[in-house]
């Protein structure tokens, strides 16, 4: 069983801090509030801008500047043998592969709710078709990974959301 741990950009201090999470409640309205991260080093309690709020995959990537946890909302770099580089952002949602996991015989479609990595750029889009980006840990695990940063730090979270 994996360590539940999430990731969030301090308002106060705009560097990531990592641990639990909450959301604030109002006491007079009840409406939810002020979103906080729990620093799992000084167990304070930081206000993180919400839309940067992600959930560690359970997966650490070994990069050239060392092993990292990957979380939701990254973006990585796979390097290929080819001359390309294809992006992909880390997500949350409906994966599989539907033609792969399908049985005629018991006229059954399998797929699941995890982790699945998003095409970002062409290369990606071309990389998907061949391998099928529906094996998460697969892709991780057997292609050098680079962690190039985090959909809320490279601004893209409005573009991706809308």
């Amino acid at each position: 069983m994996r360590e539940i741990l999430f990731k969030g950009k301090s308002i106060k201090t705009k560097k990531w801090v990592y641990g639990g999470f909450y959301v604030g409640k109002d006491r007079e309205t009840g409406i939810a509030a002020p979103t906080y991260i729990v620093d799992q080093q000084t167990q304070e309690h930081m206000e993180c801008y919400p839309e940067s709020i992600f959930e560690w995959t359970g997966t650490k990537v070994e990069c050239s500047d060392g092993i990292k946890e990957l979380f939701e909302g990254d973006i990585i770099r796979i390097e290929t043998d080819d001359d390309y580089r294809p992006l992909f952002m880390v997500g949350f949602g409906l994966g599989g592969n539907p033609m792969s996991r399908y049985f005629e015989d018991e006229n059954v479609l399998i797929s699941y709710m995890g982790f699945v990595l998003l095409p970002l750029n062409n290369e990606a889009w071309e990389l998907e078709k061949t391998i099928g980006c529906h094996d998460f840990f697969g892709i991780i695990r057997n292609n050098p990974t680079e962690i190039i940063g985090s959909k809320f730090d490279l601004g893209i979270y409005y573009y991706l959301k809308y």
